[in-house]
C-alpha cells in the first residue's frame, strides 16, 4: 500500500505457489491492484515438464480484468520448449497467443488487440 501526498491510495497484493514433483513443476499466482479508477485482478497457472536432461516443455495461462472498466480483460496462453544444444548453449522457443479487450470506460486509451507472439532465443553462458 502506498499514498503520495495529494494522491489516491494504491493497494497491491500478490501470492504464488510453486510445487515440484520429479520432472513436473506447477506454479500458480493471484494478484490485485486497487487505485483511483483501477480494480484489477489477475490469475495465472503454469506447468513445466522435464522431458530429458536436454529438453523441457511448458504451458502457462494468464487472465486479468479490471472490475471498474466494464469488459476490460486480458488473456494469454503460452507454450515453451527449452533445449540444451551444447554445454552453455540453450535454445528457447516461446509461442504466446493473447487477447486484450479494452472495455467500456472512457478513460481507457488502449485499443483492443489480439495476436500471436513467437520468440526464439539462444542463450549462451560462459
Amino acid at each position: 500500500s502506498s499514498t503520495a501526498e495529494g494522491a489516491t491510495d494504491t493497494d497491491r497484493t500478490s501470492i504464488g505457489i510453486n510445487l515440484a514433483y520429479g520432472d513436473v513443476t506447477i506454479e500458480a499466482g493471484n494478484g490485485s491492484h486497487e487505485a483511483a479508477d483501477e480494480d484489477r485482478s489477475s490469475q495465472s497457472i503454469g506447468l513445466t515438464y522435464k522431458v530429458s536432461d536436454a529438453l523441457s516443455v511448458g504451458f502457462a495461462t494468464i487472465t486479468a480484468e479490471d472490475d471498474l472498466d466494464a469488459g476490460e480483460e486480458y488473456t494469454s496462453n503460452s507454450v515453451e520448449a527449452s533445449y540444451a544444444i551444447a554445454s552453455g548453449l540453450t535454445a528457447v522457443l516461446n509461442v504466446t497467443n493473447y487477447d486484450y479487450k479494452a472495455g467500456t470506460n472512457n478513460d481507457n486509451t488502449e485499443a483492443a488487440d489480439d495476436g500471436t507472439i513467437t520468440k526464439l532465443v539462444i542463450k549462451a553462458s560462459f
